[in-house]
């Protein structure tokens, strides 16, 4: 995996934006928005 990435900076965040596309956008929005809510919870 670190080899395809060329050893670049961002290879720590690649396998989140992969995961990010293999799932459907809907699905993403609603994670996305559990998220925010979770961490307003969390700062509240």
């Amino acid at each position: 995996m670190y080899e395809a990435a060329g050893g670049d900076p961002m290879s720590r965040i690649t396998p989140h934006i992969t995961i990010d596309y293999s799932v459907p956008e809907p699905a993403t929005m609603l994670l996305l928005s559990i998220g925010g809510l979770a961490l307003r919870r969390r700062m509240a």
